[in-house]
């Protein structure tokens, strides 16, 4: 059997898909637990949290990650919620909102593997390439 090794650049920016076929995220990083000895899995949601998932909840990887249970993992995943600092003073007026994102129509290729993605995404689904 041939093996075949991956740098992690390869798999960051994959869309995480549930075996129902439903967006969980896109793969931010891949680290290794030391203690567990297992790879880990750490998952941008777009509801703007990380969500860390073991290695035995990934079915497959490919164009995308293919998770083995639907909703995300098998058991409750670890959450990690982006912490704001304790306000200390006043904060000032916040900026006055930005004109919505014209999003394109057409797919998108990726200048790097020629891979027509979604209009909407902003890494190449196939290499991983930062789109816009």
């Amino acid at each position: 059997m041939e093996r075949k090794f991956r740098s992690r650049e390869y798999y960051v920016g994959k869309r995480v898909i549930d075996v129902d076929g439903m967006i969980v995220g896109n793969l931010k990083d891949i680290n290794f637990d030391m203690a567990m000895k297992e790879i880990v899995f750490t998952v941008s949601t777009p509801g703007g949290t990380e969500v860390v998932l073991n290695q035995n909840d990934v079915s497959a990887v490919g164009d995308v990650v293919l998770l083995k249970s639907s909703g995300g993992v098998s058991k409750p995943p670890a959450v990690v919620t982006p912490s704001a600092p304790a306000p200390s003073a006043p904060q000032p007026a916040p900026a006055p909102p930005s004109p919505p994102e014209v999003v394109p129509s057409e797919p998108t290729l990726c200048p790097k593997c020629g891979f027509r993605n979604e209009p909407t995404t902003k890494f190449c689904i196939k290499c991983g390439t930062r789109l816009r």
